[in-house]
């Protein structure tokens, strides 16, 4: 089961690094948010997720909108933000909320 949220988070996590370093760009910025999308589809509903994502995808979005060089803060609150939503998600995970398949 461990694998299949990895399997998941690997390109969150990728593009969310590629972006912090200020090398993204509106295509990577699309792509987190499918990513983001696809796994919220998968999972019941649950704010503190659903929450984590936008606080992932906002800050990815403020760095890439900018553009410009990210700020270390702005470094440090999407670095976190990435890290409460594998977080919360991980938990959720763990715990077995999966949206029943239809």
């Amino acid at each position: 089961m461990k694998d299949g949220i990895e399997n998941q988070l690997t390109p969150i996590r990728d593009v969310s690094h590629r972006i912090a370093g200020g090398a993204g760009t509106l295509a990577n910025l699309s792509d987190l948010r499918t990513s983001l999308v696809e796994i919220l589809e998968r999972r019941e509903r649950d704010p503190g997720i659903e929450a984590a994502a936008h606080d992932v995808y906002e800050g990815a979005m403020a760095i890439v909108e900018s553009g410009t060089p990210p700020t270390h803060r702005q470094q440090r609150l999407l670095r976190e933000a990435t890290q409460r939503f594998e977080e919360r998600l991980q938990t959720r995970w763990e715990e077995g909320a999966t949206r029943p398949a239809s």
